[in-house]
């Protein structure tokens, strides 16, 4: 028995991503459970004309899907939602079926709906209506689709839920340090419009505006299409000393900037694309890490958990207010217990509710009864 992970890009050589360690922990999952998985790349290719006419609701260029030999012998076949649906995927998935019957194909769909995902950025609209026009088509085809969300079918496909989870033996304990009032935020993205860190950066602004005169320094490490904006606004409320982008960071020198931190952000803008709920990776890196988090909407790891250590604020563009982020700190850091039984307390939530095993469990079942 033997299957394969289709990817969209080659992750042996490049710098990854949070999602590309993701894709690399759930193999390492499906093969602890001895179903042989291998890893096969279905990048991009073409040029600037091919990216182009790409997005053209019935051009179906750049990103060509072909068969290949190796969709012959396999027992299951896992893949994530691609860019938009198109005609190559569905006519690969069809064929793969035609040829090979008995095989089970899993689509891993993380959220639904991501309509308007796709679309805050305008010049994806046609991506949307090509998508619209071949996901109609995938029922019959997919077997199972795999999501975080409770929908119990998408595009009349029976799902599977899992969960989002991280590979803990890679992701270190922050080092406590001395509290001395400042509040030090931490949020690690490639920024986007869903991520809402504006609403921060100007809730901040306006804080020293007022004569605010508690600190707190917001770290930004990343980068992405928001990146002038947050920019813009540091700028108009000269709160440079308060904001510092580092730009994207990874291994020891990221770990020296979770060190100094006390509260990890996650999303505040889900509002832009009609989600209510959070199923980031990032909020299991920072419970990983042993930081407290807070977010602009629920975080589903804490739907069943009532945990001290988790602030949600609104799901809307209205101010945050940062004497709550203060309290916050406060509650937590100005307690009996020592920063590092604080992070080691966080640490242990993230062991119980996070690991990779557990979150892929549904998953790995289905493709064992096969066997």
């Amino acid at each position: 028995m033997k299957g394969l992970f289709i990817y969209y890009k080659d992750i042996s050589k490049s710098k990854v991503s949070g999602i590309d360690k993701k894709v690399k922990s759930q193999i390492n999952v499906f093969n602890q459970e001895k179903l042989n998985f291998s890893f096969s790349i279905n990048s991009s290719s073409g040029g600037a004309i091919e990216k182009l006419l790409y997005r053209f609701p019935f051009f179906n260029t750049f990103q060509k899907w072909e068969y290949k030999n190796e969709y012959d012998n396999i027992d299951y076949l896992y893949l994530r939602r691609p860019a938009a649906f198109t005609k190559y995927t569905i006519n690969v998935l069809k064929l793969i079926k035609k040829r090979n019957p008995s095989i089970k194909i899993v689509l891993e769909i993380p959220t639904y709906p991501y309509d308007k995902e796709l679309t805050i950025n305008k010049k994806n609209i046609p991506l949307l209506i090509k998508d619209r026009h071949n996901r109609k088509k995938l029922a019959g085809i997919v077997d199972r689709i795999a999501t975080l969300t409770g929908d119990k079918e998408l595009f009349d496909i029976p799902t599977l839920k899992f969960e989002n989870g991280v590979d803990l033996s890679s992701i270190s304990m922050k080092k406590p340090t001395v509290k001395n009032g400042t509040v030090n935020l931490i949020a690690v993205a490639m920024y986007a419009e869903w991520h809402g860190y504006d609403r921060i950066l100007e809730s901040i602004g306006q804080y020293y505006s007022s004569g605010g005169k508690r600190e707190v320094v917001f770290h930004l490490v990343g980068n992405g299409s928001e990146t002038q904006k947050y920019k813009t606004i540091v700028k108009k409320y000269n709160i440079e000393k308060n904001v510092i982008f580092y730009g994207e960071m990874s291994g020891e020198e990221l770990d020296r900037v979770y060190d100094k931190s006390d509260i990890a952000v996650d999303v505040f803008g889900m509002y832009r694309k009609n989600n209510t709920i959070s199923y980031s990776l990032k909020s299991r890196e920072y419970l990983a890490k042993g930081l407290p988090i807070i977010s602009g909407c629920k975080i589903d790891l804490f739907e069943n958990h009532n945990i001290k250590y988790f602030k949600e604020f609104s799901n809307d563009s209205s101010k945050v207010p940062l004497e709550s982020i203060f309290d916050f700190y406060d509650d937590i850091y100005s307690q009996e217990k020592s920063p590092l039984e604080i992070i080691t307390e966080i640490r242990e939530f993230a062991e119980k509710t996070c690991g990779m095993n557990s979150a892929m469990k549904n998953v790995t079942d289905y493709f064992k009864e096969k066997i």
